[in-house]
């Protein structure tokens, strides 16, 4: 039996390795390439398509950081001026003065604040303040009504009903006089006794041609009557009454001279005095 003979393939192979291991990384760089360029693709399609919700999100921050700037620094919402209504005594720029609003921003602006600023000046009663986009300011107010001038230690305020001072305006040269006999310093938003206030003008309003009266605490609202005596009203007590007894008595006893006052603080027990050494 013939001898096999050795395969030469195993002799003959080391080019075809050679040629295998190019073929092989050749196939690789290949393959690898391809892998590169698909992962590179990906990437690059992930990049474009991925965020969607991020780009959204910037557009609304871009747009809310425009608004931003839009209201705070434009002047579109700055207050320079105030409409005012119901300034009589006080003047439009007196009011604005008084709000503090000029340059404020609207949105800081506190109609609570501004309101309690207003009414920190006696001659206000009342205010009332709105605040309106973009930058609208209406201030109401209601000042005091001043019924008479009252004086006290050489100085001289309005008066309202109520007792509350505020400073003089204009011409005061015929409003009733309350002279304050006691002499103590006074100043605008002091309040004096309202039942004082309010019996001079009820007794001015019986006696018109009487436009001075005085006070104090305890004889109340008097005057000094043609003659030089005074007369003492006290409070409005009977006022009406007192008035009739006041004339009579200036008809006749008092024509006679020598009378020092009348007092009339209680109306059941009027009694006068004489002047003395006279």
């Amino acid at each position: 039996m013939p001898r096999r003979r050795r395969s030469n393939s195993r002799i003959g192979t080391p080019r075809p390795r050679r040629n295998g291991r190019r073929v092989v990384r050749r196939r690789s760089e290949r393959m690898f390439g391809r892998t590169v360029e698909t992962n590179v693709l990906r990437h690059s399609v992930a990049v474009q398509t991925m965020p969607r919700h991020r780009w959204v999100s910037l557009a609304l921050l871009t747009i809310l950081g425009a608004v931003a700037y839009w209201l705070f620094m434009s002047n579109t919402f700055y207050v320079f001026d105030a409409r005012i209504e119901g300034a009589q005594l006080l003047t439009a720029a007196e009011v604005y003065t008084l709000a503090d609003i000029d340059g404020w921003h609207v949105f800081w602006i506190r109609p609570d604040d501004v309101e309690a600023r207003l009414l920190s000046e006696p001659t206000i009663k009342q205010a009332d303040v709105s605040v309106r986009l973009p930058n609208r300011v209406t201030i109401r107010i209601v000042e005091r009504e001043p019924v008479a001038v009252w004086q006290s230690n050489a100085e001289s305020y309005f008066v309202d009903t109520e007792g509350v001072l505020f400073r003089l305006r204009g011409d005061a040269s015929d409003a009733l006089v309350i002279r304050d006999m006691r002499g103590i310093p006074a100043q605008p938003g002091m309040q004096v006794d309202p039942e004082a206030v309010r019996t001079v003008l009820e007794l001015h309003a019986l006696l018109p041609e009487r436009r001075a009266f005085d006070w104090r605490p305890a004889a109340g609202v008097s005057f000094f009557a043609e003659g030089g005596w005074e007369v003492r009203f006290g409070d409005r007590h009977d006022l009406a009454w007192k008035v009739a007894v006041y004339r009579t008595f200036a008809e006749t006893i008092a024509a006679e001279g020598n009378v020092a006052f009348l007092d009339l603080t209680v109306p059941e027990r009027p009694f006068y005095q004489v002047r003395t050494g006279e």
